[in-house]
């Protein structure tokens, strides 16, 4: 620090963490909107850090005062002014500040009761999420757009705890690097093509592979595509701008036998097993570090379309819990929880 104070102790290390302080933060700007899967770079998750480790810079800047630093400053001050209020009247448009909301607005406390009360917790819901980056809009419609379609929140991410429901859902429940989030639905686009260009065929394969059972939208073009579709989905309720739909016939979370199923935070209660050929199969995806109490062979089943496959018990008894630590209690007992067969 007396280093950075003093400017006749200074070494040369000074100018390249200075440096460093100046680079960092355009890497991670640039990681975050040039490619998909460094997203999670964004700089306003960074702004507290970033913002303690300009402290040293700053502390070099007041050091020099009586130097270089406060003549230039004091010869450039004419022009300084002006040019940042122009930055500042040229950003504010493009860029309006983001209301701090502490709760849910009414609208959110409609939508989440309309999905409590409509959608079976015995089946899935698939969730249109809304995509910072729209690909149908150019880079300046995007920085000027009102901001993500739920309520300019990332409310998708609380839906599990406040309905009780086991989503399958868009952008912001993950990274797009996570193996395991294997179903992307958000911005018109379903894996990545225009939902519009599904087929009937390929959406039924979906919804039963991953036990689908409801599908909420809020884009023209998914609730047109979908309404086009009435020998797979029905329309089922709605909230503004929320379309829900049911879809008919939806498979069970069973791939293979029957029974009861509860799942919550790394837990899932399997009870009334019925295993078919000596197997049970549930439509959840299969890890090498899951157990089970009590102890039962766990396999991997290969599913068509699904680049993880489902969980297979061998030989189970009538009740099984399965998790990384079903020996644990459970946390939060009674919170999350969802029931179905």
């Amino acid at each position: 620090m007396r280093a950075l104070l003093r400017p006749e102790e200074r070494r040369p290390g000074v100018a390249w963490f200075v440096a460093a302080f100046t680079v960092v933060p355009i890497g991670f700007a640039f990681a975050c909107y040039a490619f998909r899967a460094t997203t999670w770079t964004e700089p306003y998750r960074f702004v507290v850090p970033a913002t303690l480790g300009l402290v040293l810079p700053a502390a070099l800047g007041l050091g020099s005062g009586r130097g270089r630093w406060m003549a230039a400053l004091r010869r450039s001050w004419p022009w300084a002014g002006p040019a940042l209020a122009f930055g500042l009247c040229l950003w504010s448009p493009i860029s309006p500040p983001l209301p701090l909301r502490t709760g849910l607005g009414g609208e959110a406390r409609g939508l989440v009761s309309l999905l409590r009360t409509r959608v079976d917790p015995a089946h899935r819901l698939l969730l249109e999420d809304s995509a910072w980056e729209d690909p149908e809009r150019d880079w300046m419609e995007n920085l000027s757009a009102p901001g993500h379609h739920y309520f300019e929140s990332h409310l998708p991410t609380l839906l599990p705890e406040l309905t009780g429901l086991e989503l399958v859902t868009g952008a912001y429940v993950g990274p797009p690097f996570i193996r395991h989030q294997t179903v992307r639905f958000e911005s018109r686009r379903l894996d990545g093509r225009a939902i519009g260009a599904w087929s009937s065929d390929e959406l039924r394969a979906l919804f039963d592979r991953y036990a689908i059972g409801e599908v909420l939208v809020w884009s023209d073009d998914a609730r047109a595509a979908l309404a086009s579709r009435p020998e797979v989905v029905e329309p089922h309720g709605g909230l503004g701008g929320f379309t829900l739909f049911r879809v008919r016939a939806p498979s069970s979370r069973f791939l293979l036998g029957r029974g009861r199923i509860e799942t919550s935070l790394d837990r899932i209660e399997l009870s009334e097993l019925v295993p078919e050929e000596g197997r049970v199969a549930i439509r959840y995806h299969y890890d090498p570090r899951l157990r089970a109490v009590p102890e039962v062979a766990i396999e991997r089943v290969v599913v068509d379309g699904d680049p993880i496959g489902f969980i297979a018990l061998r030989d189970p008894p009538p009740r099984v819990r399965l998790g990384f630590r079903p020996e644990a209690e459970p946390i939060e007992p009674g919170a999350w929880t969802r029931t179905g067969r």
